[in-house]
């Protein structure tokens, strides 16, 4: 383990990681699918190329938007994970198309929250809240919505998040907090947004931000 309580990957990257890793895993089902899968997992490995801390480049977008077209042809029990595709590409209209049809809640390798952290905008996080998703529930990954978003150049969503009742002082499961992932991206900004949101630095957090030379209040 190193400084962070995780290996250099963050924990978005094993989010997006895994995500890319179970694109492929749904044997039998439709060609409409398999095609919806592909562009699915085309996000993903174009957003890893970001490196650590991606921002959404323009062929993310322009993807998202190939996806959000190719989902309007999708049903409710086309597959598993078409709830998952429409919140990647960032298209509220499939979404509540989809979830009102009854499409499963399925996320991957984390919520619907999570993955709409990193790829919406804050309407689609308004509209999963208020379907039921808790701001601060983990949905089977490491950690909170929030820190995916504040490790994905997202401070737009992490904002409506913290707004919204997310705790800016929560943890992975391992005690590592989101200030410290933050640090990750080496990005002063971001450490300040999260401090002036609140958060305060536990010992380990303010030993890790002297090592990065990142500044913490006293």
């Amino acid at each position: 383990m190193s400084d962070f309580g995780l290996h250099r990957t963050t924990a978005a990257a094993f989010l997006c990681l895994g995500m890319l890793s179970n694109a492929f895993a749904q044997p039998g089902v439709s060609s409409l699918y398999e095609e919806l899968e592909r562009e699915y997992a085309d996000i993903i490995a174009v957003h890893l190329t970001g490196g650590i801390c991606p921002a959404r480049s323009p062929e993310v977008v322009e993807r998202q938007r190939i996806l959000a077209n190719a989902l309007a042809n999708a049903s409710a029990t086309g597959g598993p994970k078409v709830l998952v595709f429409a919140v990647t590409a960032n298209s509220l209209e499939n979404v509540r198309r989809l979830n009102e049809a009854g499409a499963p809640r399925l996320g991957d390798n984390g919520s619907l929250l999570h993955a709409a952290a990193v790829f919406a905008d804050p309407p689609m996080l308004e509209y999963l809240i208020g379907i039921g998703f808790g701001v601060d529930e983990l949905g089977g990954a490491g950690g909170p919505a929030l820190m995916v978003a504040v490790t994905n150049d997202r401070l737009d969503n992490a904002a409506w998040l913290l707004q919204h009742g997310a705790n800016v002082n929560s943890t992975d499961r391992w005690g590592v907090q989101v200030l410290r992932y933050a640090m990750v991206c080496r990005d002063q900004a971001v450490v300040d947004f999260l401090i002036e949101a609140g958060a305060v630095p536990d010992d380990k957090t303010r030993e890790v931000a002297e090592r990065l030379g990142l500044r913490l209040p006293r």
